[in-house]
């Protein structure tokens, strides 16, 4: 075999033509370095490698971080939600309710403890519960059994006011047990005590009207004959004789006990109503006629005010309603003497009808006002002060409630009654 040196020419067999140049074929042979080559070709590769791995590491963690974010967003709306819920539950909670911290600092407090202790809850938040309620003595947390302490006070307001609250307290703790704070727990037990009120008034009017009855039975019969006795001598007497008009004196205070003694009877058994569908206005209007001639000789303007045009109807006895706001009347006619202002106004809400009666009379004191009602009591120098305390048991036998507030120079009486929604 023949040996070339680098970059020579190689013929193969072949002739010279009329050129001169010889025909045949040729072979160039080159020597090529490959090694720089592959050394690059080598760390393309390996950055190829790399910057794929890269990617893989950036990738993966995006498609992390996205699902991290996500799951950031899901949580947070649950806590949000479950936040919301809580508020909501905390808000409809038919009681009050307050957090405090360790320290007695108030950290949230519900709508109906803002409601009921008259507060202002951008004025209190951080503030310690016994700074915000100076006069209203909270059970001491050292207090505590078992965690919970339960305890009725008559807690008085910032206005000076006094309301009668049920307190519940009890211990905050976190997970792990320690204590992070109060819960306090505020019912308001002004309903209950009313009806404490009413159920003792009852036993005890009852009692007083068994009594009642049976001393009018026992004072009637004698009184009977004593009038027929003194009628009796009074016609035996000459007329316009001084022995004829005593005689009738005491003909005339005899009738007066036996109203009373009436009155004491009405009082002590009272009839049952007679209900069945009647007018309201009717009534009012049919008691102010017939108290015409004391309203007008007292100069007293009075107004109606009826919120319904139609007539609004009611279960009741015409009679025993009647009777109830002629009592009302002569009431308020005797508090304003002369040249007063009488309004009586009626006004529906879905089932309840309420009458109001207002005067502009010299008013009722406080320490009477809830004596009213009572039989017997009166501040009238006449009278057996049985009038209101028999209003009073009418308005309950027509399963209604009467109600009365006063200051000087004005006094409203209400009477709810309940109404059918099909009238």
């Amino acid at each position: 075999m023949n040996q070339f040196r680098k970059g020579q020419f190689c013929k193969e067999g072949g002739e010279i033509n009329s050129v001169g140049f010889s025909t045949g074929s040729y072979y160039i042979i080159l020597d090529l370095k490959m090694f720089e080559y592959q050394e690059a070709q080598a760390e393309d590769i390996r950055f190829s490698i790399l910057y794929g791995l890269i990617l893989l590491v950036v990738g993966s963690a995006s498609f992390y971080f996205l699902l991290l974010a996500q799951n950031y967003y899901v949580t947070n709306h649950t806590l949000k939600t479950m936040e919301s819920y809580t508020q909501n539950i905390l808000e409809s909670m038919p009681n009050g309710l307050i957090s405090l911290d360790n320290e007695g600092k108030i950290e949230s407090i519900n709508h109906n403890a803002l409601q009921l202790l008259k507060l202002d809850s951008d004025k209190i938040k951080g503030k310690k519960i016994d700074v915000v309620l100076q006069n209203c003595k909270l059970p001491e947390p050292s207090l505590l059994d078992n965690n919970i302490l339960q305890k009725q006070i008559e807690c008085q307001l910032n206005d000076n006011s006094v309301i009668p609250l049920n307190i519940t307290v009890s211990k905050l703790n976190n997970g792990l047990g320690e204590k992070i704070g109060l819960v306090i727990i505020l019912s308001d037990l002004r309903d209950i005590r009313s009806l404490e009120k009413q159920i003792l008034r009852s036993e005890r009017l009852a009692s007083l009207g068994r009594m009642a009855a049976g001393i009018a039975h026992e004072i009637r019969n004698p009184l009977s004959s004593i009038k027929g006795f003194v009628q009796y001598f009074r016609n035996r007497f000459p007329d316009n004789s001084r022995d004829r008009a005593y005689a009738s004196v005491v003909v005339n205070e005899v009738d007066r006990l036996n109203r009373v003694i009436q009155d004491m009877l009405n009082f002590a058994k009272p009839k049952e109503p007679k209900l069945e569908k009647i007018i309201l206005q009717d009534v009012i209007d049919h008691s102010l006629k017939l108290m015409k001639p004391d309203i007008s000789g007292n100069a007293i303007e009075v107004s109606t005010n009826y919120s319904e045009t139609s007539p609004i109807y009611i279960f009741g006895d015409f009679d025993m309603l009647t009777q109830v706001f002629l009592n009302l009347l002569l009431n308020a006619i005797d508090a304003m003497k002369t040249n007063g202002k009488l309004s009586i106004s009626i006004f529906r809400k879905a089932e309840i009808t309420n009458v109001i009666m207002t005067d502009n009379g010299e008013g009722i004191p406080d320490k009477n006002i809830r004596k009213i009602f009572d039989p017997f009591y009166t501040s009238k120098k006449e009278g057996a002060g049985l009038g209101l305390a028999i209003v009073h048991r009418i308005i309950e036998s027509h399963e209604g409630e009467i109600s009365v507030e006063s200051i000087p120079g004005s006094t409203i009486f209400r009477i709810t009654f309940k109404t059918s929604r099909k009238y």
